[in-house]
């Protein structure tokens, strides 16, 4: 049926409610577009993956990345940017991967909303990177 109430059984209407709600969720976030985010590490010696001098891995999953569009790693305040898409940006973003391929690529999520020059932008674009291992 549908719309409205069932009648008879004594069903409890809250449980229908929430699996409706539940089901709509799941079909709006299959529907969503998923963008995904990735790293490219330039330097050969940071592409590999292997072993630190203390032994333990170089990357982890779920280390942290601080993402900048400069060197200082500054970002403008929303106040003063005339052109969003050329305003200094910093960003944070988690590593998907447990490091990068042998490209020097590794899929990442940003943990922040995306800055306006990357909104909307499939092209590749520069970034200055820091990691702090994550455990």
């Amino acid at each position: 049926l549908a719309g409205g109430r069932r009648r008879g059984g004594g069903g409890d209407d809250t449980l229908d409610d929430e699996a409706r709600r539940a089901e709509a969720a799941a079909a709006q976030e299959l529907a969503a577009p998923t963008t995904k985010t990735f790293l490219y590490l330039n330097d050969p010696d940071e592409r590999r993956g292997g072993a630190s001098r203390g032994g333990a891995p170089r990357y982890c999953k779920g280390d942290l990345w601080i993402l900048a569009n400069t060197a200082l790693f500054e970002s403008a305040s929303s106040d003063g940017v005339g052109d969003k898409t050329k305003a200094p940006f910093a960003a944070a973003a988690r590593a998907l991967w447990h490091g990068p391929d042998k490209d020097g690529k590794m899929e990442i999520q940003l943990l922040c909303a995306r800055p306006g020059v990357l909104s909307g932008d499939r092209r590749a674009h520069r970034v200055y990177a820091m990691r702090a291992q994550g455990s």
